[in-house]
């Protein structure tokens, strides 16, 4: 048992059997874990919105998934179904889960070269397709044997 000091008042508490209750707003840091037979992953997440479902309240957060040297932002919803997913609020604000900004930036820069780069691919096969094909759709008339003569 453990003394906790409330407000003026001293509790005795079992630690081990108290639940601690926190506040989170649009914002908040929080950190993801990710808990399935593959992954026991932890990532660094932002609480984005809160949804006012009257049967299933919901918690909103965006999450850093930035491993094997490529960054993708996910979201996921916080409620009572959320399975596979744990989320706590990041005590240490200061210096929560380090995130280089610059690292993540360059990765989405190379994400987005990489689907520009197959755009201009696309434009160009879909420009070979009509100059070279284009007799394709042409109607062919047909000789007939008495023309042959």
């Amino acid at each position: 048992m453990t003394i906790v000091d409330i407000n003026g008042v001293k509790i005795d508490v079992d630690l081990r059997e108290a639940k601690s209750i926190c506040s989170v707003k649009i914002g908040s840091r929080v950190k993801v874990l990710h808990n399935d037979a593959y992954n026991n992953d932890v990532y660094p997440g932002v609480v984005v919105g809160f949804e006012q479902f009257p049967s299933l309240p919901t918690i909103v957060v965006a999450f850093l998934e930035n491993k094997y040297g490529k960054a993708e932002l996910k979201m996921i919803s916080f409620n009572d179904k959320t399975k596979h997913y744990e989320m706590i609020v990041s005590e240490d604000q200061g210096t929560a889960m380090e995130v280089d900004r610059g690292y993540v930036m360059k990765q989405f820069q190379e994400k987005i070269n990489t689907k520009l780069a197959e755009i201009e691919s696309l434009k160009d096969s879909m420009k070979y397709f009509d100059d070279k094909f284009g007799e394709y759709f042409t109607p062919v008339s047909v000789a007939s044997s008495e023309d042959a003569t």
